[in-house]
């Protein structure tokens, strides 16, 4: 399902918001490593992962796609 997710562009939103890597982990309930994955595409977020990240980045889904 999230075969095109693209952490790059949830890295840029996050520093957009002046949020660090650390504080989304804490905030969506993931570990700072899992964070730095997602970021660098090296792990997919299951569903709640993702829909937590979008409420914490205040953004749409279709804005972390490739």
């Amino acid at each position: 399902m999230f075969e095109k997710f693209d952490g790059a562009k949830m890295k840029r939103k996050r520093t957009d918001l002046r949020i660090t890597q650390k504080e989304l982990a804490k905030a969506i309930g993931v570990s700072s490593a899992t964070m730095g994955r997602y970021e660098r595409n090296h792990r997919i977020p299951d569903s709640n992962a993702l829909v937590r990240i979008i409420q914490q980045l205040n953004c749409q889904y279709d804005d972390l796609l490739l």
